[in-house]
């Protein structure tokens, strides 16, 4: 990719502050680290994004087959009319670009390009350059590998997660094999499927040490990643006692969605809890989907023709409608 209408980090900040620039759905090349970042911004508050939203950074999981170069996740987080406003950055991996065979790569670059530097760079730029009210960082499946590697180094930044795959070796092992020998020359132990270039395991950053940051999983218990790949997370995450209030994973009802995967829709619902919640405590995002799913009640049992909920249930719905978006046709 040529550096054709790239900007700097510092070019970029003052673009997303730019109260007039018309930048929804813009995909932007950022000079971080050496390299070229694709960013494309899925939603920004009118006025810029200096005015205190929250702000998202969102990482994808495996490309779709054939998908081309650069991929982005995150256009279901967007603001619906009425709802909150907030910036919203999907950042692609731009180790796909040097080898479109792949998948998926983790974020974790190749020989010459370091991405999670470019990663941290751009995450860093932006944040201090546009104060948000909180940040948050997302990804499903493999995509949440960069948000715990990133999460940490900017404590009170949220990690939010989605059938997480945190762990490389706890992958499937002929893309593992795969990436390594097309991004690190084979430079791998073909056994354990680790390599020095990169960190298979972010989580290890957190076992036993005092948590700077709150980390928030929903978990479709039919995934069969999940005991060598979630269910260990967790449990390293929690290995410290005076922050397991700062770390929890929710199951909720997942109907027919069997294995890797969730119902349509349900992340994107789960994302609305993470904004509209008072702060980013584990504990308040539940209770804030807990509400809005209370809210929704009214519409769905007269939908279905079930008995009403009570005055009192459908008084507290009235208010907490009050915050929300409006309910898509397709929920």
């Amino acid at each position: 990719m040529t550096d054709v209408n790239s900007l700097s980090c510092d070019q970029f900040v003052a673009e997303l502050l730019d109260p007039g620039a018309d930048l929804k759905r813009q995909i932007r090349h950022v000079r971080c680290a050496g390299l070229l970042l694709p960013v494309r911004i899925m939603d920004i508050p009118k006025g810029g994004a200096g005015v205190g939203a929250p702000l998202i950074f969102a990482f994808h999981g495996v490309s779709p087959k054939d998908f081309p170069y650069p991929f982005f996740y995150g256009q279901g987080f967007a603001a619906a009319k009425g709802a909150l406003p907030r910036t919203v950055l999907a950042i692609c991996d731009a180790t796909l670009e040097q080898f479109p065979e792949l998948r998926f790569g983790w974020y974790e670059g190749s020989k010459g390009r370091d991405v999670p530097a470019a990663v941290h760079e751009l995450i860093a730029a932006v944040v201090a350059g546009t104060a948000p009210s909180r940040t948050i960082l997302t990804g499903g499946s493999t995509g949440a590998h960069a948000a715990l590697r990133h999460v940490g180094d900017f404590p009170g930044a949220l990690f939010f997660a989605l059938n997480p795959l945190p762990r490389l070796n706890g992958y499937w092992r002929d893309g593992v094999a795969q990436y390594f020998q097309a991004c690190w020359d084979g430079e791998y132990d073909p056994e354990a499927l680790t390599s020095p270039h990169v960190i298979n395991d972010p989580t290890e950053r957190y076992a036993g040490t005092a948590l700077q940051n709150d980390f928030f999983v929903v978990q479709n218990p039919t995934d069969p990643h999940f005991l060598r790949q979630g269910a260990a997370m967790l449990e390293m995450l929690g290995r410290n006692y005076d922050t397991l209030g700062r770390v929890m994973a929710v199951v909720p009802p997942m109907g027919d969605s069997v294995g890797h995967g969730a119902p349509k829709g349900l992340y994107e619902q789960w994302m609305e809890a993470v904004i509209h919640a008072p702060d980013t405590r584990p504990l308040s995002i539940l209770q804030t989907y807990q509400a809005m799913e209370q809210a929704r009640e009214p519409a769905r049992a007269a939908r279905s023709g079930a008995a009403a909920l009570s005055p009192q249930h459908l008084a507290q719905a009235r208010e907490i409608v009050k915050m929300l978006p409006p309910r898509r046709a397709a929920e």
